[in-house]
């Protein structure tokens, strides 16, 4: 399974840059007008899920949130219908958050882990016994219809992730421009840097969204990569989009595949982040890779490719991409319908070209192949406030 992975999410790679396995610009070109001229039946074939029982867990990680988490258990505790599981997972916290979270009763439970969102959501999906994930940042007020909207989402089998439309405030006033920013970066963002991942549903959405999926094709993906201390939720999307739904069923003549079955660690294989254990294999979705081979590579692709004539190179990899084409993937969307108001508290002191700047930045080591060391790094030094 790892290396089958590997070969796909290299395959995607050479699709979307053009440049791996001997692609020319006129074989990508024919490849993209053939992939778009005989669309994926499949799509429409999928049976919807019945996900009218499907019961939520809402996964809230906070760090020194004592003056707002129980305000936010208050409003979670509005929601109609209500979620089976409220889990608070504290990151060692210097005040008294975790006593205000147990001492108020609004919560199932509250944990403690590490530090950093993706461990901290990562230990709250692991204590979550729903059938369905939300991960809500502390300073976020979801719809109050969530859960209902979770189930009607989630009910398309094709929809793997999910987040809303954001809205940044601050006391008496929403931050337009950052909010519009951040709407739009959701479909441009992935546009620019992987269209045909774009193209095939793969929307870029962040944590003041509220993110949801189904929690079995959470798990099958590994979750969050806990070596990012930023950008953990963009890098889920890109998995979750390459791995599609857990229970897919994809047509093959007369008959479906089998369920896919998981791999021990996943986010290894499909995170854009190198490591000393997966280095080799691991690469970003349909992006640049990390590891960024040259002529010398031992990967097997890039070495066949340099052997190849170029007419003959660039056959094999239309070939390639055109396979990776084919292999199913999954939706990520953002809810047009429903709103999600988040805090503007950090966004607002460093003023709306700050707080672009540092986001662009951010974002672009990460899709340029930063490592998770080089992200945390920026991330110390830009975030500076006491959230982080």
């Amino acid at each position: 399974m790892a290396a089958q992975a590997t070969v796909a999410l290299g395959e995607e790679a050479a699709a979307e840059n053009g440049c791996s396995l001997g692609m020319t610009a006129s074989a990508g070109g024919a490849f993209v007008l053939l992939g778009l001229l005989q669309p994926q039946r499949w799509l429409t074939q999928l049976p919807p899920i019945d996900t009218s029982q499907h019961t939520a867990a809402i996964i809230i990680p906070v760090l020194n949130e004592a003056g707002g988490i129980v305000a936010t258990l208050q409003q979670l505790r509005q929601l109609q219908p209500q979620p089976a599981e409220i889990i608070v997972v504290d990151g060692g916290s210097s005040d008294n958050t975790v006593q205000l979270a147990r001492r108020s009763g609004l919560a199932t439970r509250v944990l403690r882990s590490g530090r950093g969102r993706a461990v901290q959501m990562n230990a709250g999906a692991e204590a979550a016994a729903a059938d369905m994930l939300c991960f809500l940042h502390a300073d976020t007020q979801p719809p109050k219809d969530l859960v209902a909207v979770m189930r009607r989402e989630l009910a398309d089998p094709q929809k793997v992730l999910a987040g809303f439309v954001p809205s940044i405030e601050v006391p008496r006033r929403r931050l337009w421009l950052l909010s519009a920013h951040n709407f739009a970066s959701s479909y441009y963002a992935p546009l620019l840097f992987r269209p045909l991942s774009y193209l095939r549903g793969l929307r870029a959405l962040f944590g003041d969204q509220t993110l949801f999926c189904r929690a079995r094709d959470f798990r099958a993906v590994g979750g969050f990569d806990p070596r990012l201390s930023i950008m953990e939720d963009t890098d889920l999307c890109v998995r979750m989009h390459m791995a599609g739904p857990r229970q897919q069923q994809r047509r093959h003549g007369a008959q479906f595949q089998k369920q896919r079955k998981p791999s021990a660690q996943p986010w290894q294989q499909h995170s854009g982040c190198s490591s000393s254990s997966s280095s080799s294999s691991s690469s970003r979705s349909d992006g640049p890779s990390r590891q960024h081979p040259g002529p010398g590579s031992s990967s097997s692709s890039s070495s066949s490719s340099s052997v190849l004539d170029p007419p003959l190179a660039a056959l094999a990899g239309a070939a390639a991409a055109l396979h990776a084409w084919q292999q199913p993937r999954g939706r990520v969307v953002q809810v047009l319908d429903r709103v999600s108001v988040t805090s503007g508290r950090r966004l607002a002191a460093w003023g709306t070209l700050r707080a672009t700047y540092i986001h662009f930045r951010v974002a672009t080591c990460w899709y340029f192949g930063g490592s998770p060391e080089q992200l945390r790094e920026l991330y110390m030094r830009l975030y500076t406030d006491s959230f982080r």
